[in-house]
């Protein structure tokens, strides 16, 4: 029986659907139950790798100049530049990993989107997530519009070794902010075992007394 017990519990645990966590505008996902849902359904590492840490502060609204984002460079099979045609946005990407406290860092600047890389890279299979801020304290951020994407619009994402990855926006779908299922934001594709760029931000009102958005936005795309 005891043996029973540990077994349904681990199971519970490892299908257990997260809360995102927000300090201040700057937005953190927690992601602790996605790390074991993917080492069980995919025998990934249970340690997930840690970078660009960062403090629960406001993200700099500094926009990057032409120049900046001209010369922006990353590794060959890396997320360089996304794109939303139909917005007119074209923004860096930043690698972005768990902070110590267990959550994705969300991007330092209001302007930049960030790739979570415990997610697959675009490109090579799977689902990839870019997490993006809707404002700062008084700038829009990147993702201001994404609710706005209707099914059939294109997202583009062009890797460091200039390859143009495109995608279909599939749906939207907004979360509470304290019941976000980010197994599935995490993981689903409108293809079966096909590959996906899925975008998050915040959404809904802002309540100041929280200091957090009431809800969240989570963007499905399949590749073309």
């Amino acid at each position: 029986m005891r043996t029973e017990r540990h077994a349904k519990l681990a199971l519970r645990v490892a299908l257990a659907s997260l809360t995102i966590v927000v300090f201040g505008f700057g937005m953190y996902v927690s992601v602790q139950g996605f790390i074991q849902n993917r080492r069980v359904a995919e025998g990934v590492p249970t340690t997930a790798q840690a970078s660009q840490e960062q403090e629960a502060e406001a993200p700099s609204e500094t926009k990057p100049d032409d120049n900046s984002v001209a010369n922006y460079q990353v590794a060959p099979d890396m997320p360089r530049f996304i794109s939303i045609e139909s917005q007119g946005i074209k923004a860096r990407v930043l690698r972005i990993g768990l902070t110590g406290d267990g959550a994705v860092g969300a991007p330092n600047n209001v302007h930049d989107g960030g790739w979570y890389e415990g997610s697959a890279k675009p490109g090579e299979g799977g689902v990839s997530l870019i997490v993006g801020h809707v404002s700062g304290i008084s700038a829009p951020g990147v993702f201001r519009n994404i609710d706005q994407l209707n099914p059939g619009e294109v997202i583009s994402v062009e890797r460091g070794d200039g390859t143009v990855i495109r995608y279909r926006v599939d749906a939207t779908e907004s979360f509470p902010a304290n019941n976000v299922d980010m197994a599935k934001a995490l993981s689903y594709s409108k293809v079966e075992g096909g590959e996906a760029l899925n975008l998050i931000t915040c959404h809904g009102s802002f309540d100041g007394a929280s200091q957090q958005y009431t809800e969240r936005l989570v963007v499905y795309t399949t590749r073309i």
